[in-house]
């Protein structure tokens, strides 16, 4: 039975990080995380754990930020050049090679550490433990072939995805604290 828990925790790992119509990502701000890479040619490959990119900067004294292209718009330059735009495939593609070696800063979502027998809590479980039970219950009852349960236990846990996602992002924007002075000021 321990193989098959560890199964069930892979299976709703890799689904509460993938998009569907049912669920976005699990993108939550503990998962957002800064890394630092040398462009030295036209692509760079995806930082390990990487779910999404929030953005790329040149660093240095004459930073800036590169701009996304969806892969379709890209266009790449002929020759060497600085980098000002870039498109995420299955690596980071840049519009021209570099002239020469750039250092960035890449901000990225990171899937937190996976669970498993040494690794027996991370941000998620902690945070929000009912995304591991529905997930956990939804794999258990998809191997049952019990259909019905499946799906109770799948929406609840595309819910509870959901839930955090909009928890996060209202944490995230909400407004910011004020100060009010009451008496006389100077």
């Amino acid at each position: 039975m321990d193989l098959l828990i560890d199964d069930f925790i892979r299976l709703t790992e890799v689904d509460m990080y993938t998009s569907n119509m049912a669920h976005e990502s699990l993108e939550l701000r503990e998962m957002e995380t800064t890394s630092t890479a040398t462009i030295s040619s036209d692509s760079l490959a995806l930082p390990d754990g990487y779910i999404s990119l929030r953005s790329i900067r040149i660093t240095g004294a004459s930073g800036y930020d590169l701009r996304y292209k969806s892969p379709d718009a890209l266009v790449h330059r002929g020759g060497t050049g600085k980098p000002k735009y870039f498109t995420i495939t299955n690596q980071i593609e840049f519009d021209v090679a570099p002239d020469q070696d750039y250092t960035c800063e890449v901000v990225y979502m990171k899937k937190p550490t996976a669970l498993s027998s040494s690794n027996t809590s991370n941000e998620v479980l902690a945070d929000f433990p009912n995304i591991y039970l529905y997930g956990g219950l939804w794999a258990l009852f998809t191997h049952a072939d019990d259909e019905a349960q499946a799906m109770k236990y799948y929406t609840r846990f595309s819910d509870a995805i959901n839930g955090a996602n909009a928890e996060d992002e209202a944490g995230r924007y909400r407004t910011a604290p004020y100060m009010r002075i009451t008496g006389v000021t100077p």
